[in-house]
């Protein structure tokens, strides 16, 4: 997760030549699978169900993810990759879907490292 997102991606759009392709690869470099989401968004327009509500769904469902996947790596006593994990996070705690992830690391690790 790099803070500096926001501005590579403004500078990679400002300068691509094909402002479809960047977006493309970001996506793929990123892990967005907007073709298993796609055919899912006809069906959830048809519900009413506004894109704002899936997302957010989607989001929580990850986090969830996330964080059974942390407690199962303290399980395993996995403390570089808590140590990782943290380092990656730690610069966006103060996103609230973000923050009970970083916390949930914290709690694993014996001593936070400087």
């Amino acid at each position: 997760m790099n803070i500096n997102f926001k501005e590579e991606l403004k500078t990679t759009l400002t300068n691509c030549e094909d402002p479809f392709r960047a977006i493309k690869e970001i996506q793929d470099e990123n892990g967005i699978a907007l073709t298993q989401i796609r055919p899912a968004l006809p069906l959830l327009d048809l519900l009413e169900v506004k894109r704002l509500d899936f997302h957010l769904a989607v989001l929580d469902d990850m986090k969830d993810r996330l964080i059974k996947r942390i407690q199962e790596l303290a399980q395993h006593d996995d403390k570089e990759q808590l140590e990782t994990l943290l380092e990656k996070s730690f610069a966006v705690i103060n996103l609230t879907h973000v923050t009970p992830i970083v916390m949930e690391i914290v709690k694993h690790m014996p001593k936070i490292p400087d």
